[in-house]
């Protein structure tokens, strides 16, 4: 569970964000070099963080301050981008609810990476109270529920995802993985089968159903599906995970 929820937080984060970095100077745009910046900050988040702090020092405003604290979660320091988002949002016009509540899930999010729990879950509800309707910002709380082992309440949130968005893959696969923490794999294996065909081939889908093709004896099948994604994504975390599991089958024997 914990793999499958670092791996979906690490994807979500700064979801907009999928663009090449370029040189940043000061010949850019201001939106040209907040895009270079943020994509920096997914490669070389130690150089992003160098060149957003200039950029804060000449003004940069609020770009430059997204670019600083995406650099340090990249980065790996989680508290501090969520204390510079959390900082970020309140300087956010108060009728701007919609870009409030992302500034505030990316908040959620690092703290959650930060194994602060209670902090990411507070965050994540002010963030619904923007912006009710996204369901991407309750699959963000079901995440804080999991970790916190609130599981009825993951439950109902990934479900609201669900009735939001019936194609949202990602909250069909979070609900398969608390199902099958809740033993009901008969619902588990339904989930993230759906989430499969919504996704295909996505490994984290992959692997929790291998996982849960094991609890239901079918040891032939989990292995099947972990083998696959040693093909398809051999470098992966998920891929990782998959050899630690086939290790397991194959010591048992």
């Amino acid at each position: 569970m914990k793999l499958i929820l670092q791996l979906l937080v690490g994807i979500h984060f700064f979801c907009c964000v999928n663009l090449s970095s370029a040189e940043i100077n000061d010949t850019l745009s201001p939106l040209e070099r907040y895009r270079a910046c943020m994509a920096l900050a997914r490669t070389e988040p130690e150089k992003a963080n160098v060149s957003a702090a200039k950029w804060i020092d000449a003004n940069g405003g609020m770009p430059a301050q997204h670019c600083l604290a995406a650099s340090e979660f990249f980065f790996g320091t989680y508290e501090k981008s969520a204390t510079k988002l959390e900082k970020l949002e309140r300087g956010i016009e108060e009728e701007n609810s919609t870009l409030r509540a992302q500034i505030l899930s990316q908040a959620g999010n690092a703290w959650l990476m930060a194994a602060r729990f209670e902090e990411a879950l507070n965050t994540q509800n002010r963030a619904i109270l923007l912006s009710n309707k996204d369901p991407q910002l309750y699959l963000d709380r079901a995440t804080s529920q999991i970790s916190l082992k609130n599981y009825t309440h993951a439950l109902v949130d990934l479900e609201k995802a669900i009735f939001l968005d019936p194609k949202f893959g990602d909250a069909y696969l979070y609900r398969a993985a608390v199902k099958r923490y809740i033993q009901d794999l008969k619902g588990a294996i339904k989930d993230v089968n759906k989430a499969l065909a919504l996704i295909p081939e996505l490994p984290a889908a992959l692997l929790e159903r291998g996982i849960i093709r094991k609890k239901l004896g079918d040891a032939v099948r989990a292995r099947e599906d972990w083998l696959y994604i040693l093909k398809i994504a051999p470098v992966s975390a998920e891929a990782k995970a998959a050899r630690d599991w086939i290790q397991r089958l194959d010591s048992v024997k």
